[in-house]
């Protein structure tokens, strides 16, 4: 592989400008973020960037993880808000059937009263007609 030169201008903190031939080859890994210059970025990439990117992928886990279980209780609140609503409904309806029965319990109650003092007054004005027997024994 040939080396390649390129050269950089660098501006520091006073108006001095310094240009340095820099290998391709590090421009190459300094774009691809991968670190060259010390033993301890190289360690620094291996043991802190895993470690920062697993918290974050557990950090995105757990958000995620909080989100659907905030939808499903949502959705279950919901369904019960629905349930609650039908259950309401059935028992106002169930009320409405129960007062409409004993209603017409009642008039039937008093139909029958009425129909058993018509009769007892018919039963008495029979016997009224009937003349007096008297049964030997």
């Amino acid at each position: 592989m040939s080396s390649s030169s390129v050269s950089s201008t660098r501006s520091s903190s006073g108006p001095n400008l310094e240009t340095k031939t820099v290998p391709v080859e590090l421009i190459d890994r300094a774009d691809n973020k991968t670190p060259h210059n010390t033993w301890f970025m190289r360690m620094m990439k291996r043991i802190w960037l895993p470690s920062r990117s697993k918290h974050r992928n557990q950090q995105k886990e757990q958000q995620i993880s909080a989100i659907m279980t905030l939808k499903y209780i949502e959705a279950k609140q919901e369904k019960l808000e629905n349930t609650m609503e039908r259950l309401g409904r059935e028992v106002r309806d169930a009320l409405k059937r129960i007062e409409a029965e004993q209603d017409n319990l009642k008039n039937t109650t008093e139909r029958l009263g009425t129909d058993v003092r018509d009769a007892l007054g018919t039963a008495e004005r029979i016997y009224s007609y009937l003349p007096d027997i008297e049964y030997d024994n």
